[in-house]
């Protein structure tokens, strides 16, 4: 099946009589999104697995909890039984070359437009403004090969061969959707692998008058005079160091904990050109406010305009992109990815950016159709029922409103003040972690067996744990 431009999806929800608005769902069928496929569509000579047809099943792959190639490629016979050869085969080869010609310009864009859609079509319950945005960063886990391992090397505290490649990602979400507007992808560590460097990378992204929220990493000088130059507001949390010295006895006293003060322009880091710092403001004025335990640092400096608790509210609001990587990881499975290559790693992960925009979609037209905010309606249930949906879609639109009746069915309760302890609660397996080289525990065992009763100790780890 197809997710873009195709009876299945937009233009089958339009049929209906009872949600003749699908102001959400016209992302799908729009002609922007089509232009871009077209312009990126590569030559091809595949008379089954075209670049759109691909596109389809590589999304789908990303939204299943068997990923693997043969699930797809079977999925995509069974569903298309009668349309295809009879002697066509079940081989992935075919397929697996379709994917790898898919450029990534094309799914970079298309995750930039839907996420810029659904942003641009919600209402913001705030005092801003421009658009709110929210800003982390995570890392995944991808296939052990030797070229992931050249592209994303994996920690230094691990031993040669026994380490998975990383990969560092920044993600800039939208508050009100969840929806990915622009990301960044780099190596774990090296050059231009921390995050500020990457949110240097793609400060474009925001506009004047947009507001951009996050955690004490990003409570820098740097951030904060780019932001106030360029017309855009920024709260976060004041960094460690930073907060211990904080003092309201000094500055101009706007309410008890709440102050403006004045920061003086640090030395010049080591990736600023001396031009650049000399064109750096050489003091801003930023607003600090403590809310119980944590104080917060933000460019809303009109007291009357943005209260403490606005403030205050605002930063609450940083925790759900913590449920959307959740969501991203943990219930799409992206937390460890299975392409070989790390062009085919960065693909896969801006599919389950595009994926998880698709079901945000979802989720956005379902809100608007029962009249509630779209992050009260469950990710995790609406992925569960559109799986179910999707292979029996064709002959299903007389039951749309029981498609999104079932989404909104489900609601994400009210968590103010939710805090989680960073440890887990079920114990790891019994066996010990992998001490040399896989090929090395092989030969062990191959020499030697599988000692006795030694799942904790030595056997197959080829050493002590």
């Amino acid at each position: 099946m197809s997710y873009f431009s195709t009876n299945t999806s937009a233009n089958a929800f339009k049929n209906t009589n009872k949600f003749n608005n699908s102001e959400f769902l016209d992302i799908l069928s729009s002609k922007e999104l089509s232009m871009i496929i077209e312009r990126h569509t590569p030559e091809h000579r595949e008379r089954i697995f075209t670049p759109s047809k691909t596109l389809s099943m590589f999304i789908k792959q990303a939204l299943n909890s068997d990923r693997s190639c043969s699930r797809a490629v079977n999925d995509f016979i069974v569903d298309n039984i009668d349309s295809l050869p009879k002697n066509i085969g079940r081989s992935t080869g075919s397929f697996c070359r379709s994917r790898q010609k898919l450029p990534l310009d094309l799914i970079t864009e298309l995750v930039k437009l839907t996420g810029k859609s659904v942003k641009d079509k919600i209402h913001n319950r705030h005092k801003i403004d421009g658009n709110i945005y929210l800003i982390d960063g995570t890392t995944f886990t991808l296939p052990d090969t030797i070229k992931n391992q050249e592209k994303y090397p994996q920690q230094s505290t691990q031993k040669e061969g026994l380490g998975f490649p990383i990969c560092r990602a920044l993600g800039v979400h939208c508050l009100e959707s969840g929806a990915v507007i622009n990301a960044k992808i780099a190596p774990y560590k090296g050059k231009g692998a921390d995050e500020h460097s990457m949110l240097r990378a793609i400060l474009n992204t925001f506009e004047k008058g947009d507001l951009v929220i996050g955690d004490a990493l990003y409570s820098s000088y740097w951030l904060l005079a780019y932001l106030q130059k360029n017309g855009i507001n920024g709260v976060f949390q004041q960094n460690g160091g930073r907060a211990q010295k904080t003092d309201f006895r000094v500055g101009k006293k706007l309410a008890r904990n709440d102050h403006i003060v004045t920061y003086n322009r640090p030395q010049r880091p080591k990736w600023m050109s001396i031009e650049q710092y000399e064109l750096a403001p050489k003091t801003i004025e930023i607003r600090e406010l403590k809310v119980k335990h944590k104080t917060l640092v933000t460019t809303l400096l009109k007291e009357k305009v943005y209260s403490k608790n606005d403030i205050s509210e605002l930063y609450k609001s940083r925790w759900n992109i913590e449920v959307d990587f959740r969501d991203l990881k943990t219930t799409m499975g992206m937390s460890e990815l299975s392409c070989k290559s790390p062009e085919m790693c960065e693909k896969e992960i801006w599919i389950y950016f595009l994926a998880n925009n698709l079901i945000r979609i979802l989720m956005a037209q379902a809100a608007k159709n029962f009249s509630l905010k779209i992050r009260s309606v469950s990710f995790k249930n609406t992925l569960q029922i559109w799986n179910s949906v999707s292979s029996k879609f064709k002959d299903a639109v007389s039951a749309v409103e029981r498609f999104f009746f079932l989404i909104t069915g489900h609601q994400v309760g009210k968590r103010p003040g939710r805090v989680e302890p960073r440890a887990r609660k079920r114990r790891a397996s019994d066996f010990s972690l992998l001490m040399v080289p896989r090929h090395v525990a092989k030969a062990i065992i191959l020499k030697k067996g599988h000692p006795p009763k030694q799942r904790k100790n030595t056997g197959a780890n080829g050493g002590k744990a």
